[in-house]
């Protein structure tokens, strides 16, 4: 692929891919004599010479995802040449311009420019110049767009320039296949999401109806100031004098009062939704908050400290619960901003699907990980089989296979957890090896590092934990990196309802443990951890103290990654995918290495999926979901075990990967 002779170009059609009949122009840009030439078709022809020469490198703006599909589409070619798509490229170049305000269409980049894309209004009886016009611009702006990105290209990776021409083919196929991904989508049940959207509608208006009647009504208030004429003629008070001297009378004012005076007029109902009068209400019943949000001004760098009703986990503040004897009522607002949440997830999918039910993902734009951006199933809650309204069940079941079909879905086990240890083994190969050990579980021994459990409690919970699916363990043999002691003997033959007491204690200390190891991954300070998890910053610290004790290796191993300046931004090196990343803050070096080298993993494991002819219809962090025939649900399990397969061989990291398929009719029996 060579870079330094592309072609670039664009096209004009009636509509997007599902409705496209007809091009309207097609204009493409070339460099001759350092200088570059446009001309203009609306032949096939013409486009198929250009399209369909695969020596002939282009580049298009989202022209993998809609040019390059859409003119094969309406011409009925197979498009050859090499499509660089600019968007793609712009998104992983360019990751502080959304956070500016900018946008990525060429429109936007015409701004920067200078060059304006002119407008059209009309897309279907317009005189061709006019078409001509707004493409020949478009490709005015990408070729001041490319440009800058190849510029920008060779100075990252000069002295790895193969590893430019790899991330450019990277980018592309993941254009493409989010492009099939959207073509596929994936179905609506529309009568259970209706039924689901009007169960929690009907709850979220009775938990409202509730806090009306009991949260006090707010007093309506007009602005009154004193009227120009007090006086009538004969010196008595005015019809607007007599009002005034009764309001001053009535506030307990002086009778010479000149100032704005807020009478009230009436009464409305409180609107639980609006949050400060939530939080008014609550301070007078004698609330003491104790979960904060810290909000730091980037200009001043002050801090501004809000109180907040709920925790990270949209559960009641136990500071709020403390009220719920004087108030009953105060309960309603449990579940509301969950009920919020879902509500708005099940009306998106009924707004976005087509005529057959049919939705896709919505794919916005890359992370700086190269991660998607979702815009319609997104964040999907989690799958807790508990049924309540937290429980992601009733979102994730209105997404279904459809008659006849499966979906098969599929996630890679810890991804983040194993890259983590591949960057680690050789600096602590002894903890590493310990981690691939059956039962081995991370967040007990930050726990135990912590003091939150002993070591006897760790073996207890975690041989408990592991009975439940093998009800024939032995205790004495069931692992080897846990040695059962007489106090382990004792907790095991206490009584039943001692025993489940004990375990409920400790899967608290556990899920400590846990948010501790995630968080500290991302250098969480003891005061964000503390708020997190209702602890003092000293409990805190100590955890966090114990998750590096434990994990030295981590900073050992950030010291050793490649930094590079390209102008004002910093670039992080990845060896595992040996692409350059956006460092917006030195701390957060070696997280954002190894989330992209989860993501990448994920690419790369997704890519020879598609290689054996499989294309997801949703991917979500570390899991991506195919709907298949019934017929080809085996097939299908196996292409996906043999991609990871081929991912380990490839990658060949110092810890093997692996990944969990289930099945099932919708997403919810997939999780």
């Amino acid at each position: 692929m060579d870079l330094n002779n592309v072609y670039v170009a664009d096209a004009e059609t009636d509509g997007l891919y599902e409705t496209v009949s007809k091009m309207h122009v097609f204009s493409i840009g070339w460099k001759s004599d350092d200088k570059w030439n446009i001309k203009s078709t609306n032949k096939k022809e013409d486009v198929e010479k250009v399209l369909c020469n695969p020596n002939n490198v282009i580049v298009m703006h989202n022209g993998r995802r809609y040019d390059k599909p859409v003119l094969e589409k309406i011409f009925g070619f197979t498009v050859t040449a090499t499509i660089i798509d600019s968007l793609a490229l712009a998104w992983w170049l360019y990751p502080t311009r959304a956070k500016e305000g900018k946008k990525f269409g060429l429109a936007y980049f015409g701004e920067d420019y200078g060059v304006p894309k002119p407008k059209v209004e009309d897309w279907e009886n317009q005189p061709y110049e006019v078409y001509v016009n707004r493409c020949q611009e478009d490709v005015r702006i990408n070729i001041l767009l490319w440009e800058d990105l190849k510029a920008k290209l060779d100075l990252m990776y000069k002295d790895n320039p193969q590893d430019k021409i790899r991330l450019i083919k990277l980018l592309n196929w993941i254009m493409d296949c989010s492009f099939m991904q959207e073509k596929q989508k994936i179905k609506v049940d529309v009568k259970k999401t209706e039924e689901n959207l009007a169960y929690f509608e009907a709850l979220k208006e009775e938990k409202i109806q509730q806090l009306k009647e009991a949260m006090p009504k707010i007093p309506i208030k007009v602005k009154r100031v004193k009227p120009k004429n007090m006086s009538k003629k004969d010196g008595s008070l005015s019809v607007a004098g007599e009002k005034w001297m009764t309001l001053i009378r009535g506030c307990n004012l002086q009778e010479d009062y000149d100032g704005v005076i807020e009478e009230v007029i009436g009464y409305e109902e409180s609107n639980p939704n609006s949050v400060k009068q939530k939080k008014d209400w609550l301070y007078s019943l004698g609330w003491k908050p104790q979960t904060f949000k810290h909000n730091r001004d980037k200009a001043t760098n002050e801090v501004n400290i809000v109180e907040q009703i709920m925790t990270e986990e949209k559960m009641l503040c136990p500071s709020v619960l403390k009220l719920v004897e004087k108030e009953p009522a105060i309960e309603a607002f449990d579940g509301l901003t969950v009920l919020t949440h879902r509500i708005g997830i099940l009306k998106s999918f009924l707004s976005n699907k087509d005529e057959n039910n049919m939705i896709s993902q919505g794919l916005q734009a890359l992370a700086v990980t190269m991660r998607w951006q979702h815009s319609i199933i997104v964040n999907l809650p989690r799958y807790t089989g508990k049924g309540d309204i937290r429980d992601g069940k009733w979102i994730r079941e209105c997404l279904i296979a459809g008659e006849n079909k499966k979906i098969v879905q599929s996630d890679l086990s810890g991804i983040e957890s194993r890259t983590s240890d591949h960057f680690t083994f050789d600096i602590n190969p002894g903890r590493i090896k310990k981690t691939q050990m059956p039962y081995f579980d991370p967040h007990c021994e930050i726990s135990v590092s912590s003091g939150l459990m002993t070591s006897d409690e760790e073996v207890f919970f975690i041989f408990k934990s592991a009975q439940k699916d093998s009800p024939e363990l032995d205790v004495e043999t069931f692992s080897e990196l846990y040695t059962p002691t007489d106090e382990v003997r004792r907790l095991l033959s206490l009584p039943e309802e001692e025993q489940v007491s004990l375990l409920k204690k400790l899967k608290v200390a556990r899920s400590k443990g846990k948010t501790c190891n995630y968080a500290s991954l991302y250098n969480v300070g003891a005061e964000t951890l503390g708020r997190n998890l209702e602890i003092s910053k000293k409990e805190a610290q100590k955890l966090i103290d114990s998750y590096w004790s434990i994990h030295f290796a981590v900073k050992v191993a950030t010291e050793q990654f490649q930094l590079k300046k390209v102008g004002d931004e910093t670039w992080v090196y990845n060896p595992i995918s040996r692409f350059f990343y956006y460092l917006r803050n030195s701390k957060d070096i070696f997280s954002v290495v190894n989330q992209s080298s989860a993501v990448y993993c994920f690419n790369m494991w997704v890519w020879n999926c598609t290689q054996m002819g499989i294309f997801p219809v949703t991917q979500s962090h570390d899991d991506s979901a195919y709907v298949v025939d019934i017929q080809n649900v085996e097939n299908t399990k196996n292409i996906i075990s043999e991609a990871m397969r081929r991912v380990n061989s490839q990658l060949k990291l110092n810890v093997e990967l692996a990944c969990e398929t289930q099945v099932g009719n919708n997403i919810a029996e997939t999780h």
